[in-house]
């Protein structure tokens, strides 16, 4: 056990591997993710630093960067993609439309089924047979928790993955003014999850992708919003942290 006196070194050692801790790989392009926001106002609808729930159905919303321009971008293309609970089946039926406005494409885009099997495990890009070059990543776990308790507070079957429709609408150019906006032509299942994917130059390449804890989601009017869900990148932090205090502790213990 720690003495009173320990107790400052050992929490100078767990800030002092934070401060240490290497970003991993993708963290440089944290910095520059989309992040969502809602276009009109509707309860609980802001960017807080996790999923962003929206109680508006069908959604008014939109992404911006950080920071707010096409800075290490290469010929963008805006991916909009809805991630439909797989629960019931019949989700993978729906039909709906998504207009942009301050993109290539301003016409209604149909929202086109990936696949009729369901996306339930790993990344979302690997899913869809995208390759990252850049922005975070999005793995299951960072959304289903999300939908579930959604469905869990509204008694509903709880779903084990998603049903992912998406279209593209062309070139965007980010920045004050000129960030993309879009409506969607009906309502969607409660705990759907709305994310936007940068396309590059080269084919079936993301150079940016939306931050998991940025994404939109359908909440229900009067829910409390979902809990904060922690990045890969903060979890590698703290995991290195917690792993840098072990050390400490066990060459306190020797000396």
């Amino acid at each position: 056990m720690l003495s009173p006196k320990h107790l400052p070194l050992a929490a100078s050692a767990a800030l002092g591997a934070f401060a240490l801790a290497s970003p991993p790989a993708h963290a440089t392009f944290i910095e520059q993710t989309l992040h969502g926001f809602c276009s009109q106002a509707a309860p609980l609808c802001q960017d807080n630093g996790t999923i962003t729930p929206t109680t508006l159905n069908p959604p008014v919303f939109g992404f911006t960067r950080s920071p707010d321009s096409n800075n290490n971008l290469t010929t963008p293309t805006f991916e909009l993609v809805y991630l439909i609970p797989d629960v019931p089946s019949t989700n993978s039926l729906l039909s709906f439309t998504a207009t942009g406005t301050h993109t290539g494409l301003t016409t209604a885009q149909t929202e086109t089924l990936f696949s009729t099997t369901p996306w339930t495990s790993g990344d979302l890009l690997s899913y869809l047979g995208l390759a990252q070059t850049g922005g975070p990543n999005n793995p299951l776990d960072a959304f289903l928790p999300s939908t579930r308790q959604e469905e869990l507070a509204a008694g509903l079957a709880l779903s084990s993955g998603y049903f992912v429709f998406d279209a593209n609408f062309g070139s965007v150019t980010f920045g004050a003014g000129t960030d993309p906006t879009f409506t969607t032509s009906a309502s969607v299942p409660l705990g759907t999850v709305i994310l936007g994917l940068i396309e590059g130059a080269a084919p079936n390449s993301v150079q940016d992708a939306t931050a998991n804890s940025a994404a939109l989601i359908v909440d229900a009017p009067g829910q409390p919003p979902p809990p904060p869900l922690p990045e890969p990148a903060t979890l590698t932090l703290l995991g290195t942290a917690l792993a840098g205090l072990g050390v400490a502790l066990r060459r306190r213990r020797s000396a």
